[in-house]
């Protein structure tokens, strides 16, 4: 594992001008060129594009709750999406954005293993590149202590 490798981002949105907000974003203000750290970025509409193309090394997801369809119908409740991310990417860190403010369904989230909730209003661009700033830090970290494990043991043998 290269520490370097690009990070593998799906965005998960039904509002396309929001998703290039947050492509855009997390291509400009997070690209950290000084350790060659890129982001490989894909943007689906639909919960199940999205789980078709969904990989096990995905790093970040960041899904909106409710995703509605082309009919304005919700096919896929973001849990069953959340909980399908989960089950085939177990390790990758998942933000989810949604208008409801509903406790309950937070903690469900929480529950679920999302690594953030975050309300989607007019700072939600804000509160998510904070959100990313950490994530980043924590895969940058694991991949530091896994490099550190594997050459500790090559030292070793």
């Amino acid at each position: 594992m290269e520490l370097t490798k690009s990070l593998k981002v799906l965005i998960i949105e039904d509002d396309i001008y929001y998703a290039a907000i947050l492509e855009k974003n997390l291509k400009n203000h997070m690209t950290r060129e000084e350790i060659g750290l890129n982001y490989d970025v894909k943007i689906f509409q639909l919960a199940e594009s999205a789980l078709q193309h969904l990989e096990k090394d995905t790093d970040i997801v960041i899904m909106d709750y409710y995703l509605e369809n082309d009919l304005g119908e919700i096919p896929l409740a973001g849990m069953d999406l959340l909980k399908a991310i989960k089950n085939y990417c177990p390790n990758c860190k998942t933000i989810v954005v949604s208008a409801s403010s509903d406790p309950a369904l937070t903690m469900s989230l929480f529950d679920n293993g999302i690594y953030e909730f975050i309300h989607k209003d007019r700072n939600a661009t804000e509160k998510i590149t904070t959100v990313l700033r950490k994530i980043i830090g924590d895969i940058l970290l694991e991949r530091i202590m896994i490099l550190d494990a594997k050459s500790g043991s090559e030292q070793m043998n």
